[in-house]
């Protein structure tokens, strides 16, 4: 699979992105959507943002957005069916503790396989990620934390991915819309499946036609394993 790497281009790095470019993208039921409203002559944001707050209904999007009215959409607390949990996490296991970029490329590969988000996917995951962790580990002693581009410039048999593209910087803000924020930086990427995303030392990974946030840290009291926090 072919992947397009952003990273920093400032020495005071926030997070780094890895994004799957258009050619790769199996499209969905909601992209479908979106081209055909904006095919009707609406802007593709606010057809995004009706088509979220219609569940994805087409028809109740388009009285929506007909309507001219604001556009408010429904905020649902986190369900149980929408928090996916592993048994383990990278630290249930031996050499894990700094794994987790490995460990994010290895989920970002299964999941562009088609492998659905499942607790197989998460344990799979980890045990995977750690392995060839330990492998670079052997290749390059006292390397600790790497970065995405470091791990794939391993050319480690285990990840099918190629680097693409150049490298860019965000800063985390409370201003949603920061010129250098995380809604900034994904503007312009549509047909990206998956974003890998480092704010040292942590890497996560992001399924953004899911909608889900890929962790293989605990997060107490939210999850005490690796898991997938769904917001689709």
């Amino acid at each position: 699979k072919g992947l397009s790497f952003l990273s920093p281009s400032r020495p005071t790095q926030d997070y780094q992105l890895l994004i799957t470019p258009t050619v790769n993208y199996h499209r969905t039921p909601m992209d479908d959507a979106v081209t055909n409203l904006t095919a009707m002559g609406f802007d593709p944001e606010t057809v995004q943002q009706a088509l979220r707050a219609c569940g994805g209904n087409q028809e109740r999007a388009v009285e929506l957005l007909l309507s001219g009215g604001p556009i408010i959409e429904e905020v649902r607390p986190l369900s149980e069916s929408s928090l996916i949990q592993a048994e383990i996490s990278q630290y249930s296991v031996e050499n894990g503790r700094s794994a987790c970029t490995c460990i994010a490329l290895t989920g970002a590969t299964l999941y562009l396989q088609n492998q659905p988000i499942s607790p197989d996917l998460l344990r799979n995951m980890v045990l995977k990620g750690v392995d060839t962790y330990q492998d670079i580990s052997q290749a390059r002693p006292g390397v600790e934390h790497m970065s995405a581009e470091e791990v794939l410039q391993q050319n480690v048999p285990g990840f099918p991915l190629q680097v693409l593209g150049s490298v860019r910087q965000g800063i985390t803000s409370h201003d949603i819309n920061h010129p250098m924020g995380m809604k900034a930086l994904l503007r312009g990427c549509e047909g990206a499946r998956v974003v890998v995303i480092t704010k040292t030392p942590e890497t996560v990974v992001v399924c953004l036609d899911q909608f889900a946030l890929v962790d293989s840290h605990p997060r107490p009291p939210m999850a005490t394993n690796a898991y997938a926090k769904i917001h689709g």
